[in-house]
């Protein structure tokens, strides 16, 4: 049996993602997801906590969840997509499938030729760097670099992306973008394009008081780092390089929330996304040396009944799969991820309705589907 991966946010999850899982099913492949944990690529804390979001996908086809974890789930698209396709790839998956605004086989390779050998610096804009790419073909392009870099013997499978544009503010019809969705939940409303049971999940969540996380609730800690920060010393840190650790530190001391702290710092250079990612891995010690390399380890974070079986073949892969703290590998690399892992949690944890404690997220438990 084929098994396709998939790298995603699913943030929240909605008919978008289970149209493309859909479609892959019906071919008779296993489906494999490779998704952010609770940060995303934005800079910002994921709507709903990673577990559940993985349970929703498990709920609408997916075989198996796996996290892509922080720092690389919170980074541009070249270090996304890199540590996506190395777990996937590491997972056994025969092909990578994604949405895509051409869904273009041809016209993603020819644009994969096109970029430079290194990549080109993320700071100077997605504008500028891929001229002619929507977001999702951005990473579609990143995933094939990425695969190529490795030598993997992967596949490519674009489908290509079926309703409104991630910029659309219509929250209604069949198929909004994640955005819409987003915002929707966070003025207070339940927008139309999600399935039922995430629907039932993303209830649930709410009255526990972890849905939705408002990224607000961390504006007084991170203006207040930034106002206490050494320029000097945060400059190491990802993202923080060129003069950007110095330009928040100022904007912070002339701001009193993190909105206004990013709209002070921001240049025509600087994105607000990478401002974002430049503050949360400043605040968390993560460094240009974490990003380059790869995961030691992925945790499982829900699976279905053949996803169990396909993760028992994973796991002589060499890829470290994990449900608990104790099965976590031994060495550097690993101690260096759980220790940046166990930071972006206990932070995302204050960014909930309820606040959660600094341990909570390490002792959430996989979601098993029967």
């Amino acid at each position: 049996m084929m098994t396709v991966g998939i790298v995603a946010e699913f943030n929240p999850f909605h008919n978008g993602h289970r149209f493309l899982i859909d479609r892959l099913k019906k071919s008779g492949a296993r489906v494999v997801c490779v998704m952010s944990g609770n940060w995303v690529q934005r800079g910002e804390p994921a709507i709903l906590p990673a577990h559940k979001r993985a349970e929703c996908a498990v709920l609408c086809g997916a075989d198996a969840v796996l996290e892509l974890p922080f720092p690389w789930s919170a980074s541009s698209a070249e270090n996304f997509a890199r540590a996506g396709v190395f777990i996937l790839s590491r997972a056994g998956c025969d092909s990578i499938a994604f949405g895509s605004e051409s869904g273009d086989t041809g016209f993603l390779l020819a644009e994969a030729d096109r970029l430079p050998n290194p990549a080109p610096d993320p700071s100077a804009g997605t504008a500028e760097i891929y001229p002619r790419l929507g977001p999702n073909d951005i990473l579609a392009v990143e995933y094939i670099r990425a695969a190529r870099r490795m030598s993997a013997d992967i596949g490519f499978v674009p489908v290509k992306r079926t309703g409104d544009g991630h910029l659309s503010d219509r929250a209604d019809g069949d198929f909004p973008s994640s955005g819409a969705i987003r915002r929707a939940f966070l003025s207070g409303g339940e927008p139309d394009g999600l399935p039922a049971s995430v629907l039932d999940v993303i209830r649930r969540a709410k009255s526990e008081g972890s849905f939705p996380a408002y990224a607000e609730k961390l504006s007084d800690a991170a203006v207040a780092f930034w106002r206490t920060a050494d320029p000097s010393v945060v400059s190491g840190c990802a993202e923080c390089g060129g003069g950007v650790a110095g330009r928040l530190c100022r904007a912070a001391s002339e701001s009193a929330g993190f909105d206004e702290m990013q709209a002070a710092a921001a240049t025509k250079k600087y994105t607000s996304a990478r401002l974002r990612r430049a503050a949360w891995f400043g605040m968390l010690g993560v460094t240009r040396e974490d990003l380059k390399t790869l995961p030691a380890y992925s945790r499982l974070l829900a699976a279905g009944p053949e996803g169990r079986r396909t993760v028992g073949e994973m796991r002589g892969s060499g890829l470290g799969i994990v449900t608990k703290k104790k099965d976590i590998p031994s060495g550097a690399g690993a101690e260096r991820q759980f220790l940046l892992q166990t930071r972006s949690d206990a932070l995302y944890g204050l960014s909930l309705p309820v606040p959660r404690p600094a341990s909570y997220f390490i002792r959430e438990k996989c979601f098993i589907s029967e």
